[in-house]
Formats: C-alpha cells, sequence, structure tokens
C-alpha cells in the first residue's frame, strides 16, 4: 500500500500506553502510525486514530473499543479498537498478552449473527496484507471493498480533511458540488 497520501501521526507512544495500562502497542500498529497516520484504505476501511479514555477529544480509539467491548460484554475491557469498516465493523486486538506484538485480530463482523466474532492469529499488517490478498476461507468483513484489492488506496486524515477544505471529493480528486453549502445549518 503506497504511503502516497499518507502523513505521519505524532502520537505521545508513552501516554497512550499509560492510558490504556498496557506495555506498549504492537510495533506494526507503531510504524503505520509513523508511515500512514489514520484514515482510510479505499473510502471502506478506517484506522483509527489513537486516544485514551478521559482525554477530552477521546474519539476514534475510544468510542470505537466502548463499542466493541459491549459487544463482548466485558470489563475491564478485553479488546482495543484500532479500525471499522462502513459497514459496521470493527476490528480490534485482543489484549490478552503482556507482549503487544502477540495481541492477535479479532473482528466484529456486523452482518454475522450467528458468530460475529472472528479471530486471526496475526497482527494489523498481517490482518491487512490477509485481505488484499485474500488469504482467508472468506472476507472476514462485511463489505468487500478491500478484499483482493490489488493496489489498496490509502488517505491519512490530513490529507482528506485538507482536500475537503479546498472543495475537492478526497477519493476522486473531482470538485465537490457542496463544498461551501449549508444543509439546515451544517456544513
Amino acid at each position: 500500500m503506497a504511503p502516497e497520501f499518507g502523513e505521519r501521526e505524532p502520537v505521545d507512544w508513552s501516554w497512550l500506553q499509560a492510558g490504556w495500562g498496557v506495555a506498549g502497542f504492537p510495533s506494526d500498529y507503531v510504524e503505520f502510525m509513523s508511515r500512514y497516520g489514520s484514515g482510510g484504505i479505499e473510502d471502506s476501511l478506517y484506522i483509527v486514530p489513537p486516544s485514551v479514555p478521559g482525554d477530552p477529544d477521546e474519539g476514534g480509539m475510544v468510542y470505537v473499543t466502548e463499542n466493541a467491548n459491549g459487544l463482548v460484554g466485558s470489563e475491564p475491557f478485553s479488546v482495543l479498537a484500532w479500525g471499522v469498516t462502513i459497514a459496521g465493523d470493527i476490528l480490534c486486538w485482543k489484549v490478552g498478552h503482556s507482549d503487544p506484538d502477540q495481541w492477535t485480530v479479532s473482528v466484529w463482523k456486523r452482518n454475522d449473527l450467528t458468530s460475529p466474532w472472528l479471530d486471526f492469529d496475526c497482527g494489523l499488517s498481517g490482518f491487512l496484507v490477509g485481505m488484499f490478498l485474500c488469504e482467508y476461507a472468506t472476507c472476514p468483513l462485511s463489505d468487500e471493498t478491500v478484499w483482493g484489492c490489488s493496489a489498496p488506496k490509502f488517505l491519512s486524515d490530513a490529507y482528506i480533511r485538507r482536500c475537503e477544505e479546498e472543495g475537492v471529493l478526497p477519493w476522486t480528486g473531482e470538485p465537490d458540488p457542496y463544498a461551501g453549502r449549508s444543509i439546515d445549518g451544517y456544513s
């Protein structure tokens, strides 16, 4: 996945570790944030921005993790979210191991009512590569946009914001016909 539209995300890793009470974060996630930052893959799978509980700007990781743990029904958290899809799937790490590089991926597949939690013996980067190369028996996500995607496109949150400010649709590069317009007081 070309980092052309990625943008290094400045992360205070010690703050993040302390906020979640973990020894660290997976090295592939640390590398991902330093190369790409938070953002979207093919406007379908979104890597959420790091955040900690209690932070005034706690969206992203905190919000999605709270949703995921509500589905697991556990306290304290047993999964820590790193991504979501446009179909409402939640991508997490199972945080039961003291070594973050041993955390595995667990996906809550919104459209699977019989067994919505799917576990994968890999980390974030291994899971993404598996999606791009169709290495699983079936697509583990409710939306198949990145399944078998041979040249996935990533856009960082920062890049998307700049495009929107310039009146450009970030995924197509075309002018946004609704740029600068307000609908019912919302812009």
